[in-house]
């Protein structure tokens, strides 16, 4: 199974929200201090700060352009019918044309703003911006646009100017008098504005260059656009004086309108002269257009152009027809003659396509004679002489028949020749026609367009004429910029606010670093926190002229005592009701930890409710307890593990620390301590002492340095860990807890030494004590490792009885 017992632990320099709240809470008077310190230097600051005011303007453009795509009527189209053109222009380039640099220098030469008076508010010593009320006026001669000038004015009641310059000395001179400078020739005129106020108060005459001038306001103003769709544009300024906004943006408008009605000036007279020009031009075309047609009409002899090629199309008709018609009557004569070749005497056909009178009056005859002839046969007289002599007729009128028809044919023949040649001429002219056709509707369709262009610009150049009077700027002014005397910055009210949250968040950033930075263990929540190890008890710090080794006494009610006292009631509790002697080992992280002092005032704490005792110095490497009782050079525990002495009676010394307090020294030291606390002798030593006492301290060397410690955890039964406050790291702690998690020392319990009450008092840092004649301390929420919590002490009766209330809760 994945181990996940790492989500539990906790980082030793983490500052959690409650840290926080309680570091606010329990310095809130220097959060109050601060508030009230940050808010006055911001009431300070906005008071003397210099006061900045708005101004508003609305307008609404219409945007006009010149594409090089438009022509002069487009133009003027666009010029009177005041649109924007989403295809050639947009509401951004107006806006650009309107901040534009040549536009922001007019407007800065128009109001003078190069010239600038300040003076400073006698009572808080605000810079007071004089635009348009300046009690004087100073004019020089000499400087130029792009020059910079500077100076102080004062002003007298007798009308006495001093001019005073940086790096030069003053120069005196009266209202409307020149005086040289060093910028040359200087003349002061005194305004409507003059009066007592500014008597012998300095006023800064400032000259700037016009062009940064301008370029500056011109970064200043802001034009935005409203209502893209309408050409709606929002301008607004902020200044030091609420006229010179006002007036700024009023004299942008101005120029921009005056700049476009020059414009649009200059595009009337460009495309005034381009319609000149150009009728001019379509009056000479529309005549080349019309000679042109003239010639063509005489090259192709026809009077109506729309009657052009129909008189030929007919021609090669009537030709075709004609022809058709002579061939069927060359048929027709073919077919006659075909018939006088016949032997027999038959009639011939009467046929009106042959227009020959001769052929027709020979058919006549002849069918007049075989009528006859058939007659004769029918009465059956055809022997009759006269039969004879009209077959003899009918013989030479087939003759001459034949002649006439051949002659007939001959002559359709040719006129069929002299038809189809014209009928070709008309043909080839017919084919002629499209490409002639082509060329005069291309004239034509010139012509039409020339005229009508010729007419339209006659018409634009009088509407030009009536329109030129009456033309306008640009820019409609919806809202005009007006003067607003309420000031928008500075915000004192917002600048207050802001200054008491700086001021509450000033100390807030100061305690948390300190805290983060802080990575020593102080409190006893500082080791809650991050180990799960029990803390036995807490010892305050001594008084810094507290010079006592043994604080606890029978008479003694102080803070460290009943601190003490506490240490002994708990330790009271890890005691195995099973056994008669229970043995603590007594250990530290490092050194100076305070193990001594806790293990000499616990057991003579413990001596005073008469138990049985005894302190062991198993520091055999320093020997701290031994040396504090100037015993060095006595026999002690190392002579006994040596072999040097058996007697171990003859070791302990009696009441040496305090009253019923036994005590065995460490001896000679030596060079092998580990060895011989891991001698048997040791064991013999350890049985000796738990049949004769019911509390073994022993104090041993810190433990992860040398190896005694963990030389000397098989005797103990309880291993105490003293921490001092301010001197073990919080980052050490998660060593303390896995060797805990190891469970390297048995029933493992910790003491915290040197702890600073009079801090905890003051900031209450999640606990309440207080100490009074008796002590007592508690969280505010409960917390409990199998003895009593909270514990009151006045006296050692009052001890017991809370004591076992506790358990009865906790049951």
């Amino acid at each position: 199974m994945t181990d996940l017992s790492f989500l539990e632990k906790k980082d030793a320099n983490a500052l959690s929200f409650k840290d926080i709240l309680f570091t606010i809470l329990h310095n809130l008077h220097w959060f109050i201090i601060c508030a009230v310190i940050g808010g006055v230097l911001a009431w300070w600051w906005s008071d003397r700060a210099d006061r900045i005011y708005e101004s508003h303007a609305k307008i609404k453009v219409y945007a006009v352009s010149q594409s090089p795509l438009e022509s002069g009527v487009a133009i003027l189209d666009r010029l009177t019918s005041q649109r924007v053109s989403a295809a050639w222009n947009t509401l951004n380039d107006e806006i650009i044309v309107m901040k534009s640099e040549t536009a922001m220098r007019d407007v800065a030469e128009r109001l003078n703003l190069g010239m600038s008076y300040y003076y400073k508010t006698k009572l808080v010593k605000r810079t007071k911006d004089l635009y348009k009320d300046s009690p004087l006026e100073v004019v020089m001669l000499d400087v130029k646009d792009t020059d910079y000038a500077n100076m102080m004015v004062t002003v007298s009641a007798d009308s006495t100017c001093v001019i005073q310059i940086e790096g030069e000395r003053p120069v005196e001179t009266r209202f409307n008098d020149t005086v040289a400078t060093r910028y040359g020739r200087i003349c002061i005129h005194p305004t409507w504005a003059l009066r007592d106020l500014y008597f012998d108060n300095p006023i800064k005459v400032s000259h700037r260059n016009l062009n940064d001038v301008a370029m500056n306001y011109r970064d200043r103003v802001n034009v935005t656009r409203g209502n893209a769709s309408e050409g709606i544009v929002d301008m607004s300024l902020h200044d030091t004086s609420p006229q010179r906004a006002a007036d700024i943006l009023n004299e942008m408008i101005t120029v921009y309108n005056e700049n476009t009605i020059e414009e649009k000036k200059e595009i009337i007279r460009q495309t005034s002269d381009y319609i000149n020009t150009r009728i001019a031009q379509l009056d000479a075309e529309l005549g080349v257009q019309e000679a042109q047609i003239a010639a063509f009409k005489r090259q192709n002899q026809v009077l109506n152009v729309e009657d052009y090629g129909q008189v030929y199309l007919a021609a090669s008709i009537e030709s075709s027809e004609e022809v058709e018609r002579l061939r069927a009557e060359i048929s027709h004569a073919q077919f006659l003659q075909s018939l006088t070749t016949s032997p027999e005497n038959k009639l011939f056909p009467v046929t009106v396509n042959i227009e020959d009178e001769n052929i027709q009056g020979t058919i006549a005859r002849y069918n007049e004679l075989v009528l006859k002839l058939d007659r004769y046969h029918a009465t059956g007289t055809s022997n009759n002489p006269l039969v004879k002599d009209m077959l003899l007729e009918m013989a030479t009128l087939k003759s001459n028949l034949n002649k006439l028809l051949n002659a007939y044919i001959s002559s359709l023949e040719q006129k069929i020749g002299v038809v189809s040649a014209a009928g070709q001429r008309a043909d080839s002219k017919v084919r002629s026609v499209p490409g002639g056709q082509l060329y005069l509707d291309n004239i034509a369709r010139v012509q039409s367009i020339k005229e009508g262009l010729y007419l339209n610009l006659l018409s634009k150049r009088e509407e030009l004429l009536i329109s030129q009077p009456s033309i306008e700027g640009n820019a409609k002014v919806i809202d005009k910029a007006r003067v607003n005397p309420a000031y928008i910055s500075p915000k004192v009210r917002k600048s207050v606010a802001l200054g008491i949250l700086v001021g509450l968040l000033l100390p807030v950033l100061v305690f948390v670093l300190m805290r983060l930075m802080d990575t020593k263990i102080r409190y006893r929540k500082d080791v809650e926190n991050y180990v799960d190890i029990p803390v036995l008890g807490e010892i305050p710090s001594k008084e810094k002229n507290d010079t006592r080794d043994i604080v606890i006494g029978d008479k003694q009610r102080d803070q460290i005592s009943e601190a003490f006292r506490v240490l002994r009631s708990n330790l009271e509790y890890t005691r195995n009701p099973e056994s008669t002697s229970t043995s603590y080992l007594f250990l530290s992280l490092m050194e100076n930890s305070g193990k001594t002092f806790i293990t000499t005032n616990l057991a003579a704490g413990l001596a005073m409710i008469q138990k049985r005792v005894i302190l062991l110095d198993l520091d055999l490497r320093k020997g701290t307890l031994t040396r504090n009782l100037h015993q060095r050079g006595e026999k002690g525990i190392s002579d006994f593990l040596a072999g040097k002495v058996s007697d171990i009676p003859s070791l302990i010394r009696h009441d040496l620390l305090a009253p019923g307090v036994d005590i065995l020294l460490s001896g000679a030291l030596p060079p092998n301590p580990s060895e011989l606390l891991s001698s048997h002798r040791m064991d013999e030593l350890m049985d000796y002492l738990r049949q004769h006492y019911e509390y073994i301290l022993i104090d041993a060397v810190p433990s992860g340095i040398v190896a005694d410690a963990a030389v000397i955890r098989r005797f103990a039964d309880v291993c105490v860990f003293i921490l001092r406050s301010r001197m073990v790291d919080k980052r050490m702690l998660p060593d303390l807890q896995a060797i805990k998690d190891r469970e390297e020392f048995p029933n493992m319990m910790i003491v915290l030494n040197d702890v600073d009450y009079k801090k905890l008092n003051r900031k209450n840092y999640g606990y309440g004590y207080g100490y009074g004649y008796g002590y007592g301390y508690g969280y505010g929420y409960g917390y409990g490792y199998g003895y009593g919590q909270r514990y009151g002490y006045g006296n050692e009766e009052e001890t017991h009885k809370k004591n076992k209330k506790e358990k009865k809760k906790k049951a």
